[in-house]
């Protein structure tokens, strides 16, 4: 029988990079910050589970081609707005997806609302199957069913792990596997309290070694549970408005850095990484100090992404004038000679025919890839695109910022996935629907690069270690975030989930079943 550990630590990392250091472990973190605080490469069991699967001939869905097929599916099944629907109950069926191994559990639930989306998750799912590939928020579930070959894994960094992480662990962990998890008798662990009797029942056995708190990280954590830990001498601080939040944060930041701290030993933290990062670039920006914001952003939010977006609005609506005139104005598109836009204004070009001829005659460009045919293959549509980018020069063009250069290049790779399958024939008007799809999935992240103080959001940071940290937005009602009703599946829903699926789900955990 092999003998696979699981050790209730709450502050792991001394001992985890003991183990680490023994070099005979398969090490498994969940974020790179993690990875690095150990000394190794990342790799995740999401990582694990596309390996296992993609030997089997089955490929993670791309963002695109998996909402195409939710909306194939609603499109087929409903009379209601098939693209709206598809936007709001997509984020609900990939959390069913990765919350329960077999959609099936879901069939028992006497919901219309619950049984609604079963559904749609069905038939969302058989259809990929159908392309040969799968969600990639189900893809631990099925490649815990493959029986996988076993390793000798140090699983670190997955401090609240998730059922389908959990079955994927139990599949691939061999003898001498450590697994780290923090438990302690608080209601904070009452889901891991619940992970680590599942552990036990398939064989795991239990650590626990009492470690004392030394970094004024962990005796704050320890605090946090136990009010009876005395903690030294810290300082918070209290800010009018968010503003002053941030220049008081980042001048502490210069301080530090001006006295020969480095960058790398500093991080910034906030949930809210959209509100505090447009803020937090300018300021340091003004202060000169040198901040990565990490997180991504939508495509459309970029010079480029914004400009892709007109020219279909610019081709769709048979090149009106003012619209127009702003598209070629644009620096990534042209760079006209002084006067050119007064004597646009004087011709006032209004049409495919009159733009091309003031275009050819005052740009010195010929238009003709832009007056679209009404129907070609799909392929044929994405090779014409790929022509537009060289027509205008967009990829030089966008190299100016790194941003946009990262942008250029995302959409660049990934325009492929719009060309699938290639001998489907598509009119103009649905292959620019197809189009703005893809542009609205697309993200890139806000500010690329290397080194700097970096920003992150809570999840990115488990499990790392630095010297000084500053938490921003740590304000009553905004961390931690105010629970609301989800739109799709309310409380009153979700509380039919744990009465009814989640004893099933841990009943097939716990009986090894095949699941498809």
């Amino acid at each position: 029988m092999i003998q696979r550990t699981i050790y209730l630590n709450t502050q792991p990392s001394s001992q985890a990079r003991k183990f680490v250091a023994q070099k005979n472990f398969e090490v498994l973190t969940p974020v790179q910050l993690a990875a690095k605080a150990l000394g190794v490469r990342k790799r995740s069991l999401s990582d694990i589970a596309q390996q296992l699967l993609q030997k089997q001939g089955v490929q993670f869905a791309s963002p695109l081609i998996a909402q195409q097929t939710l909306h194939q599916v609603i499109a087929q099944t409903t009379a209601l707005d098939a693209e709206g629907t598809t936007r709001a109950i997509f984020p609900t069926i990939k959390a069913l997806l990765q919350t329960t191994p077999t959609l099936e559990i879901l069939n028992s639930v006497q919901s219309p609302c619950i049984q609604r989306l079963f559904q749609y998750a069905w038939a969302y799912s058989a259809e990929l199957r159908l392309k040969g590939c799968i969600d990639s928020s189900e893809s631990l579930w099925r490649a815990a069913e493959l029986q996988p070959q076993r390793r000798r894994v140090l699983m670190y960094g997955y401090f609240c792990p998730r059922w389908d992480e959990l079955a994927l662990l139990d599949a691939i962990a061999d003898d001498g596997s450590i697994f780290f998890l923090p438990l302690q008798d608080h209601y904070l662990f009452t889901e891991n309290k619940a992970a680590v009797e599942w552990l036990q029942q398939r064989g795991w056995q239990i650590k626990n070694i009492p470690s004392q708190p030394e970094t004024i990280g962990e005796i704050l954590a320890a605090k946090f549970i136990s009010p009876v830990i005395k903690i030294p001498e810290i300082q918070a601080y209290r800010y009018p408005h968010l503003e002053a939040e941030v220049r008081g944060v980042l001048a502490q930041v210069k301080q530090l850095m001006s006295a020969g701290v480095p960058a790398k030993d500093i991080v910034l933290v906030t949930r809210n990484e959209t509100t505090y990062g447009p803020l937090l670039l300018d300021v340091a920006w003004e202060y000169q100090l040198p901040l990565r914001a990490l997180y991504d952003v939508p495509f459309t939010s970029t010079r480029l992404g914004a400009w892709l977006d007109s020219l279909v609005d610019v081709i769709q609506a048979e090149f009106p004038f003012e619209d127009t005139a702003k598209l070629f104005s644009h620096p990534l598109c042209t760079n006209p000679s002084q006067g050119c836009w007064a004597k646009a204004r004087a011709f006032h070009p209004v049409g495919f025919t009159k733009w091309q001829q003031f275009v050819a005659e005052f740009l010195e460009m010929d238009l003709s890839l832009l007056k679209c045919p009404s129907q070609m293959r799909r392929d044929e549509w994405v090779a014409r695109w790929k022509q537009i980018l060289k027509l205008f020069d967009l990829r030089r063009r966008s190299a100016r910022w790194a941003k946009e250069a990262v942008a250029f290049n995302r959409f660049d790779q990934e325009l492929k996935q719009l060309s699938q399958p290639e001998e489907e024939v598509l009119t103009w008007e649905a292959f620019a629907q197809s189009l703005k799809a893809y542009l609205e999935i697309l993200n890139v992240p806000v500010h690329p690069g290397r080194g700097g103080v970096e920003l992150h959001s809570p999840a990115s940071v488990m499990g790392a270690r630095y010297r000084y940290m500053f938490v921003l937005g740590m304000a009553e009602g905004v961390l931690p975030a105010p629970v609301k009703n989800d739109p799709v599946l309310d409380f009153y829903e979700r509380k039919q989930l744990p009465e009814r699926a989640y004893p099933e789900v841990r009943g097939v955990l716990l009986s090894g079943e095949r699941l498809i």
